[in-house]
């Protein structure tokens, strides 16, 4: 049930009209913050206390490798200066303004941005020949609360995404070999862009999501080499969550102009032999992945 933070879009909105200013406040001429998803994704906004002038600066913490990080703006009846649609490829600290706008005296107005982010630096191709196991321990049973193209939250380029009814706790092991290129396990939080995670890499140059996963419950870190059953981490109830689970999915930057990333289809093992999808409201016992 994950929104990638996301993998995150986040979208806020100032609208208004001369004469009728937004309702609320913020005390001085202009009141600052700054928002984290995942903790190294960071935006400074900062808003006038009658919100007709908004400024906002990606402050990139620096991450283990790159993230592709696609900032998109829309501004009407309002100067300044803004970035409509740019991605940026991001390692290293830095810090981008983003927008830096004012209203006019007279007329509407209005002011949004929105933003996407994703492992890597350039896409990838899935390997269809890749097996997967489940990612729980063998002999286990979940059910599954969300597959692909779930009402709920897995669309557009989380289509591909599977989500597991699974009790806080739970032992989480990787799907599949890789290179763990994110992790966090601090959050106790919920909403977006709070989810204690682990990225891993694949070969292939994709990325395997494991999402919502408990508070001190991550096992592993950045750049640490793991194997197909590996202990990553227990499964929590933090980020975009309605309830306690497991979301998983893989997924790479898109070579298409018109999508940011693309998620993918993954058969896996399982007690019955190999699944090619696994379906809402199944349960599926786990098992080893059998020997190449």
């Amino acid at each position: 049930m994950a929104r990638l933070g996301t993998i995150s879009a986040i979208i806020l909105a100032v609208l208004g009209a001369a004469g009728c200013q937004s309702s609320g406040g913020v005390s001085g001429p202009m009141a600052e913050s700054e928002q984290c998803w995942w903790v190294h994704t960071c935006f400074d906004v900062a808003q006038t206390a009658d919100k007709r002038g908004a400024a906002i600066a990606l402050d990139y913490k620096g991450s283990f490798e790159p993230f592709a990080v696609q900032v998109r703006t829309s501004v009407s009846g309002m100067d300044g200066t803004w970035l409509e649609k740019e991605t940026f490829i991001l390692q290293k600290p830095r810090q981008i303004p983003i927008l830096d706008v004012k209203a006019g005296t007279t007329g509407s107005w209005d002011w949004r941005w929105s933003f996407d982010q994703h492992p890597g630096a350039v896409p990838a191709i899935h390997d269809d020949r890749a097996l997967y196991r489940l990612p729980y321990r063998d002999g286990e049973t979940y059910e599954v609360i969300q597959g692909y193209g779930g009402n709920f939250s897995h669309n557009g380029d989380n289509f591909y995404s599977i989500d597991w009814d699974m009790p806080v706790g739970t032992a989480v092991l990787a799907a599949r070999g890789g290179i763990v290129v994110s992790a966090r396990g601090d959050s106790n939080r919920k909403g977006r862009g709070w989810d204690n995670h682990v990225i891993i890499r694949h070969p292939d140059g994709t990325y395997a999501w494991y999402l919502h996963l408990q508070q001190n419950g991550v096992t592993v870190q950045p750049g640490q080499s793991v194997e197909a059953g590996a202990l990553i981490g227990h499964s929590g109830d933090t980020g975009f969550s309605s309830r306690a689970h497991l979301h998983f999915q893989v997924s790479a930057l898109s070579a298409d102009p018109d999508k940011f990333y693309a998620s993918f289809p993954t058969r896996f093992w399982t007690a019955d032999g190999e699944i090619a999808q696994l379906r809402k409201g199944g349960r599926y016992k786990a098992m080893s992945l059998p020997s190449s």
